[in-house]
């Protein structure tokens, strides 16, 4: 879980130590920004930021590609997951649901323009590579994956 910022303490704060701010803002990810002004642009800083919390970091990310790994090292026929989700090539599958997200963010429109945004730079290429060195997942047999693996989603036993 998320902790919340008291907004009125940390702004107290960030007029004693941070030179011109604009609003603060909490977001869903694991370091908080502060937005600057610098040139009439609003550009997003790291403020008040520690070795601890470096270390820390450092140690939590760790902990997650320890964790991937071990899942990965998991089979799911011998868990009794045979049925549970797809058993068709899992990389091939996010090419196609990777290739369909990019079309329709492709079609959304800018604020600014009205026009649409367009593909993404370099798709096709960055594409066709993944295409070209996918692994035999033959070799490998069928993995468990977390569709959403990031820090937000995991929970760390203190032990």
């Amino acid at each position: 879980m998320r902790a919340n910022i008291d907004i009125q303490k940390l702004n107290t704060y960030l007029k004693l130590h941070v030179p011109v701010i604009a609003p603060t803002k909490q977001f869903k990810v694991r370091s908080q920004f502060i937005e600057i002004i610098e040139n009439g642009t609003f550009l997003p800083s790291l403020y008040c930021i520690n070795m601890l919390s470096l270390i820390t970091q450092s140690w939590l990310s760790d902990l997650a590609i320890c964790s991937l790994a071990a899942l990965d090292s998991l089979d799911p026929f011998q868990l009794g997951l045979k049925n549970f989700g797809p058993t068709t090539d899992y990389f091939p599958r996010q090419i196609k649901s990777f290739t369909r997200i990019s079309l329709a963010q492709s079609q959304a429109m800018d604020i600014e323009t009205g026009k649409a945004t367009g593909n993404t730079p370099y798709f096709e290429e960055m594409v066709g590579w993944y295409q070209r060195h996918l692994p035999d997942e033959s070799k490998t047999g069928l993995r468990i994956v977390h569709g959403d693996y990031k820090l937000d989603n995991m929970i760390f036993h203190p032990g």
